[in-house]
């Protein structure tokens, strides 16, 4: 599949010296590619599949969140120094910004209503 070939080739860029930036586009265009790939085969046996639909309600707000949460690592990652610390708030800014951002961008209201029963249901057990 594609995506046995992202390895070699991520491999082979970061043998010969490239930018680790180089080897991240890299691997967004053979995962951009498989998602290609995979979405034409279920066209393929799925007639009822919308593609324009599946770029509406799956990719423009997976973009969105990563978008917003590479941002801020981005933001943060040039108003800090080096430091450990810089990279404990990195991660943990990301994650707190990418969990709130996928629940309000990705989510409907449904699913919210739902996911915060089951956590206050799990909380109630503890």
């Amino acid at each position: 599949t594609v995506y046995m070939v992202a390895v070699p080739i991520l491999y082979y860029s970061l043998r010969s010296y490239a930018n680790a930036y180089l080897a991240s586009f890299f691997s967004i265009g053979i995962q951009t590619l498989a998602i290609v790939f995979n979405v034409h085969i279920l066209k393929k046996y799925v007639r009822e599949f919308s593609i324009p639909k599946y770029i509406k309600i799956v990719i423009l707000p997976c973009l969105c969140v990563g978008v917003i949460s590479g941002l801020s690592a981005y933001i943060l990652c040039h108003l800090l120094d080096d430091s450990l610390l810089r990279l404990i708030l990195i991660g943990l800014t990301s994650l707190i910004i990418t969990l709130f951002s996928s629940y309000y961008i990705m989510f409907d209201k449904s699913t919210r209503l739902e996911l915060l029963s089951y956590i206050k249901l799990k909380l109630l057990k503890l």
